[in-house]
């Protein structure tokens, strides 16, 4: 790099002004003293400039910048210790140069220092002729490099003629790199903090617990869920053990499938949603669903686990399993009850025919038996009493039941990463039992997760439809892109015991659902295919609404 002058040619050697070598020493100090405690550009500038003019007898330095919304120098810092220069400072202030404008355009579109030891000799004649009239004699500027690009312009003057000094602008030069150094390094420490910033708001407007460790299983970070979670703060987390948050039987068999992965690279459990225990501080253990990831900084392995406390939902999976068994336990006795009430109205008649031809030991032994009858019948219609109390009902929403069932079933839908696609219209509340309709959706969208396919989707709608009679009906439809219930199976699907699964089936979903749904006198249908391109099921249940008055 050879700095010129005015006249664009190369500083001779003759022209290098003989002088100390202190004050650029002194400079440079200064400068590296300031940029190592300064917290940001804009604390570090003034001393900078004072350093030079002070160091070196130059009137005003002033400090030119790219503007961040247009393509012109701005004028960002200038100072000087003589008032009398106000006009010019001010005026400086509200120039706007382009690249090539003037001596700082020019150095800012070379990346070259420039020296004009005459002011009036400048090619930039408006900007020249205000330094005349300020009194000024002799300028010098020098580009702020990064590499070897100019992001901003230092530029000084003094009211005396300078001629030019190759070995000032050399180390100027140097100078500039230094500041150059210390903007994008901490261009670079804020974009760091932002970013760690926007990581923190992001982790801690999260559900879920979220916890970064290190190779060794050292906690790095964990956002607020997690802290609410496990109840440790972030301060008591960082830099603990994972195995604080294990009950104590779990972390022995952590530790050694944590250094097998390392070694091996083998997982002992799959790193998706998988079930485990967690640790309370208080020292009550938590369900967790727990899913982990695997990343590189600067060269170390660091892992970050996504953490769900499930113990809720397997609450509700496990009251709705009871449930359910309940259900089909009550309605198989209310079935039997009634079923045998007839055959035992038949064995009384049957009796009290005996009685009216048999001896008297006979008509002993038939009362006795006529006794026992009238035991089971009261134990029959007691079953039946119960069986037709056992509705708890009230105002229901089916679409809300829907999402319910959903929320119920959502791991599942998560292994099959199946798109659920709702839309509910028109839908309004009706007096029922929710746990025996929820029990029916839950039912139809287990189906339809079982026959689709993975990456398979699930049609879920509510409308309301009006007959010509003028009663009013809730639609409700169920469909899938399944595989399709073949013909043949059919006309078996509502019939209890009767499974297309396997010994994973029951036969009793499909036969208690109609059951349910004709408490309330509504239909369901069937349509399905079992070929493309329309392939799939689709059951549409028809809910009688009560007339609105």
């Amino acid at each position: 790099m050879k700095p010129r002058g005015s006249q664009g040619r190369p500083f001779r050697r003759e022209e290098r002004a003989s002088r100390s070598l202190l004050p650029l020493l002194q400079i440079q100090f200064a400068t590296s003293k300031v940029l190592a405690s300064a917290e940001d550009l804009q604390s570090a500038l003034p001393s900078v400039i004072a350093s030079i003019c002070l160091n070196l007898g130059w009137e005003l330095g002033a400090f030119w910048q790219h503007a961040a919304t247009r393509p012109v120098l701005t004028c960002t810092h200038i100072s000087a210790a003589d008032t009398a220069l106000g006009t010019f400072i001010a005026e400086s202030r509200k120039n706007e140069l382009l690249p090539g404008e003037g001596l700082p355009g020019r150095v800012f579109a070379t990346s070259e220092p420039e020296w004009i030891a005459n002011i009036h000799e400048d090619k930039d004649a408006s900007r020249s002729l205000a330094a005349a009239r300020a009194g000024l004699q002799s300028c010098f500027a020098f580009p702020v490099l990064v590499n070897s690009d100019a992001i901003a312009v230092l530029e000084f003057f003094s009211y005396t003629f300078r001629p030019p000094d190759q070995e000032m602008l050399e180390t100027m030069v140097g100078l500039g790199r230094q500041v150059g150094q210390f903007i994008k390094r901490k261009e670079a420490e804020e974009a760091l903090q932002n970013s760690f910033e926007l990581h923190r708001n992001l982790t801690d407007s999260a559900s879920d617990s979220i916890i970064t460790m290190d190779e060794l299983g050292t906690i790095l970070v964990a956002n607020l869920a997690c802290e609410k979670l496990f109840g440790y703060s972030n301060s008591e987390l960082k830099g603990q053990s994972l195995t604080m948050l294990m009950p104590e039987h779990m972390r022995a068999r952590h530790e050694q499938a944590l250094a097998v992965y390392l070694r091996t690279g083998k997982k002992h459990l799959n790193w998706q949603r998988t079930e485990i225990t967690g640790l309370h501080r208080d020292g009550h253990e938590i369900l967790l669903e727990v899913s982990f990831g695997e990343f590189s900084l600067k060269g170390r392995r660091l892992f970050t686990g996504f953490i769900r406390d499930i113990t809720e939902r397997k609450r509700i999976e496990e009251a709705v399993t009871a449930s359910e068994r309940l259900a089909v336990i009550g309605r198989l006795s209310a079935s039997l009850a009634h079923e045998i009430n007839n055959p035992l109205e038949s064995i009384k008649n049957v009796f009290h025919l005996l009685r009216q031809s048999a001896s008297a030991q006979d008509a002993a032994y038939i009362r006795t038996g006529e006794q026992e009858l009238n035991n089971i019948a009261e134990i029959i219609r007691r079953t039946l009493v119960f069986a037709r109390s056992a509705r708890s009902e009230g105002p229901v929403d089916a679409g809300a039941l829907i999402d319910e069932s959903i929320e119920l079933l959502s791991q599942r839908v998560r292994q099959k990463n199946a798109v659920i696609e709702r839309r509910f219209r028109g839908s309004r509340s009706f007096i029922a039992v929710p746990g025996e309709l929820r029990q029916v959706f839950v039912n139809l969208i287990a189906n339809a997760l079982d026959a689709i396919e993975p990456d398979g989707r699930i049609w879920l709608r509510t409308h309301t439809e009006t007959a010509p009679s003028g009663e009013e009906s809730l639609v409700i439809t169920i469909a899938d892109n399944g595989r399709g219930i073949p013909t043949e199976v059919r006309h078996n699907l509502f019939t209890p015991l009767f499974t297309t699964k396997g010994a994973e089936g029951t036969g009793l979903g499909l036969w208690i659902t109609r059951e349910i749904l004709q408490k309330y006198s509504a239909k369901i249908r069937l349509r399905s295919r079992t070929s493309p391109p329309h392939q799939g099921s689709c059951f549409r249940i028809s809910i009688p609404l009560p007339s609105v008055s």
